[in-house]
């Protein structure tokens, strides 16, 4: 069978380690308190964050290395009043655009935006379907209606719209019911029960983790539903051909993995790429090398990220034992089912 043309790109960019894909964060700042947040809340009030101009140099850097795929977030991307402008910088660069939101400033004039410069992948959060379980979430009364205003109004004007839901304590017994709403609006509908540690790890908001017994609800029903489930085939593409910018201009190789790489405040992005020792780890690794993973026998069922590791364990290479722990828990859900 021929390859598909966006399969034979991406091939070549892992191969030649050009950075298709990136990601800036634009802004730590929120209009929402949400009780899961990975950013810890005097880093989101900081107001630490690069400036219009050099927001337009690291995109320049980041075309001129080959990036053709730029994902913009927060926080909350569309709290920074320079949004749109960046976004039409970018596009003037030849790159496709992503943005990840909690739609809550999403209106009539955002998405006729959105429109003129083509956003093609856009990603909303949504906690619940009803005020009590979303706001509890969120803890700001009223952006519920905020939200599903923003995802009809992009659903209307044929956006392809992904609806990311964590699944907490505070929305377990919702789940079900977003995903079948996602179903019947045709969207494509990402939950996950793994909650990522802050970036300090003081470890704050993994309160609202399930108990073992929540997990184990969820996943029968993750099961049943068919729910896709992410797991590492390869090593990922993160600092191979993806990159992550902060805020503060940090270079890391994904948003998810958070060793710093380099800073582009102090130093070119191409120098950064080319010579970082954390980026050139990355692209000699050999799945060989993850602690206990190679001869895992949860393989198939584990959404392993080097990200989580690396926040849980201070360690990409070992294994996350809150990934561990729904693996296993899938595992036993399959067997019970095979009886």
């Amino acid at each position: 069978m021929k390859e598909a043309p966006g399969d034979v790109i991406v091939q070549k960019a892992f191969e030649k380690h050009i950075p298709l894909y990136a990601h800036i964060e634009l802004t730590y700042r929120c209009n929402l308190r949400c009780v899961h947040c990975f950013i810890p809340e005097g880093l989101r009030n900081s107001g630490e964050e690069l400036s219009t101009e050099q927001v337009f140099d690291v995109i320049d850097q980041l075309a001129d290395a080959g990036t053709l795929k730029l994902t913009l977030s927060g926080g909350e991307p569309l709290f920074r009043q320079d949004f749109f402008a960046i976004a039409e910088y970018a596009r003037n660069r030849n790159m496709g655009l992503g943005i990840i939101s909690n739609g809550t400033l999403i209106d009539e004039a955002v998405v006729k935006r959105f429109k003129q410069l083509h956003f093609k992948d856009i990603a909303i959060s949504l906690y619940g379907l009803t005020p009590p379980t979303h706001e509890a979430v969120t803890r700001v009364p009223g952006s519920l209606s905020k939200t599903v205003r923003a995802i009809k109004l992009l659903k209307e004007n044929g956006f392809k719209v992904t609806i990311k839901t964590p699944v907490l304590k505070q929305n377990l017994s919702e789940v079900p019911e977003i995903e079948e709403c996602c179903r019947n609006l045709n969207l494509s509908f990402e939950p996950t029960p793994l909650i990522t540690f802050d970036l300090a790890r003081t470890g704050k908001n993994l309160h609202c983790r399930l108990s073992d017994e929540e997990l184990k609800a969820y996943l029968r029903w993750e099961n049943k539903a068919g729910i896709e489930i992410a797991t590492l085939k390869r090593l990922c593409n993160a600092g191979i051909c993806a990159v992550s910018i902060s805020p503060k201009g940090e270079v890391f190789p994904c948003v998810a993995l958070r060793i710093n790489a380099g800073n582009l405040t102090g130093a070119d992005f191409t120098r950064i790429w080319a010579d970082s020792p954390v980026l050139k780890k990355l692209r000699t690794m050999r799945f060989e090398e993850f602690k206990e993973c190679p001869e895992c026998r949860l393989l198939e069922l584990c959404s392993r990220c080097p990200g989580n590791s690396f926040l849980e364990q201070d360690d990409m290479l070992a294994p996350s034992r809150e990934v561990c722990k729904v693996a296993r828990v899938r595992k036993e859900i399959r067997d019970e089912k095979a009886i």
